[in-house]
């Protein structure tokens, strides 16, 4: 596991439209499977798409059906258990595909690249919580949940889901059913697997993780704080000190600026007592 030189980092530099969700998500993957060979899992997504195409879905409700008969009738992609969900696996897709079990953005992921193929203009929407997709040319119900086997939703339904997750209608952001490009949604993959590693105290991968998350947001200070503080937690000193270094120029205010601080000042501490 490494920062530097990473594939996964050279191929998120690129624009969104040149990215393929499922490769970038797969080039990540290597860092927990370095012996993952991407292209099997790309070439099972495309045999996926042709079965798609053979249907020759019409209208935008055949569409989603020819997608759901395949992805969850044929190949049983489907919702991770309830006692599984926080399991890592579930966001790496190599293993999704493997297990035919994932969570919502992982499943989204494996929708969205079939739909890609086949022209199917399917958009992702980051609603909070519950990653969801969208048929761009569907009426209602429009909204498609991967997880519950590609149930559709009506806006009133999602809206009605998210106000229960967050407690009323009042704490849904402004943009929940904006659609999201492909950086947000690699940012939201990593994200989950930032929250999986850090809750088992996993300090070495939560490192990693942060490392594929500023390839994907490199302005983000705060990410670059916290890979700072974890290279601490790790013993990797001079690192975190230069990771601080390098975040200082990038301070767009004095939140930001004492984030870091803060952060150096913890950094100096920790190596003082190991000292």
């Amino acid at each position: 596991m490494s920062g530097g030189g990473h594939p996964f980092d050279e191929y998120v530099r690129r624009p969104a439209d040149e990215i393929r969700l499922a490769h970038a998500a797969l080039l990540f993957a290597r860092d927990e499977y370095p012996a993952l060979d991407q292209r099997i899992y790309l070439r099972f997504l495309d045999h996926l798409a042709e079965r798609v195409r053979e249907r020759n879905p019409v209208t935008s409700l055949e569409q989603v059906e020819a997608l759901r008969e395949v992805i969850v009738g044929e190949e049983r992609l489907t919702g991770a258990a309830v006692d599984d969900y926080r399991n890592p696996e579930n966001s790496y897709l190599n293993r999704v595909i493997e297990r035919r079990s994932g969570i919502p953005i992982s499943l989204s992921a494996i929708w969205l690249d079939v739909a890609s193929a086949t022209g199917i203009p399917l958009l992702a929407i980051g609603t909070p919580g519950h990653f969801l997709l969208r048929h761009a040319e569907l009426e209602e119900p429009a909204y498609i949940d991967p997880y519950r086997s590609g149930e559709l939703y009506t806006s009133g339904q999602v809206r009605a889901m998210l106000s229960a997750t967050l407690g009323g209608q009042d704490r849904i952001p402004q943009d929940a059913f904006a659609p999201v490009d492909v950086h947000y949604t690699l940012r939201r993959m990593l994200g989950n697997l930032y929250t999986c590693y850090r809750s088992a105290g996993d300090a070495p991968r939560v490192v990693t993780v942060l490392h594929r998350l500023i390839a994907v947001v490199p302005e983000e200070v705060v990410l670059r704080a916290e890979l700072a503080r974890m290279l601490a937690v790790t013993g990797a000193f001079r690192k975190a000190a230069a990771v601080i270094a390098e975040a200082k120029p990038l301070a767009l205010d004095d939140q930001e600026r004492d984030a870091l601080d803060e952060v150096e000042r913890d950094i100096r501490r920790r190596h003082r007592e190991t000292n």
